[in-house]
């Protein structure tokens, strides 16, 4: 008999609760006046209650730190036998040091001073024709490279034709600026 008066008691006074709660807050439902209730009775200094929280546009999404990390190195003592194939670095395979291509490697280099002078190192050049045994700069080279292939060019790459003639007067005016004489004929113009 008692225990159904205490239960009777405190069923009351939870409705009683919940009635005075809904009062101050239509659009919440009992059971968050509950907790409501609970959270006034611990903290009576918040202003809200802790089912009721207005997320804050000024505070970032709090997330769990590192969910979904999977640690890749075993910290828990001895090593355990695993069913993963441990990675291990490549088996080191030299390459072979006497190849052809490395032996051979600059035999000619020395051809026109141990030789007897009848071959020349830049013979053995492979590369375009206009540009075998030349030196000079880039001005020097365009002008040879048009006066070599310069027809071929015009005939079937109009367009690398067009470039290579832009480029030769755009380096001629660049090499030619620092002269007197281009700088006289330029006040003239």
């Amino acid at each position: 008999m008692a225990l159904c008066i205490k239960s009777a008691l405190g069923a009351l006074r939870v409705a009683s609760k919940c009635a005075l709660v809904s009062t101050k807050l239509p659009n919440m439902h009992c059971v968050s006046a509950k907790l409501y209730s609970n959270s006034q009775n611990e903290n009576s200094h918040s202003s809200s209650p802790k089912g009721f929280v207005t997320p804050s546009p000024y505070q970032p999404n709090r997330k769990p730190a590192r969910y979904g990390y999977r640690q890749k190195l075993y910290d828990g003592g001895l090593l355990p036998r695993l069913d993963e194939e441990i990675k291990t670095l490549p088996k080191y395979n030299p390459g072979n040091a006497w190849s052809e291509k490395k032996a051979l490697f600059g035999q000619n280099d020395y051809i026109d001073i141990l030789g007897d002078g009848s071959i020349q190192p830049y013979e053995n050049i492979n590369g375009p024709r206009w540009l075998v045994g030349f030196a000079g700069n880039e001005y020097e080279r365009t002008l040879r490279r048009l006066k070599w292939t310069g027809k071929k060019l015009a005939a079937l790459h109009p367009k690398l034709n067009n470039d290579l003639n832009k480029r030769l007067r755009y380096l001629y005016r660049e090499f030619n600026m620092g002269r007197r004489s281009h700088r006289s004929r330029s006040k003239k113009i």
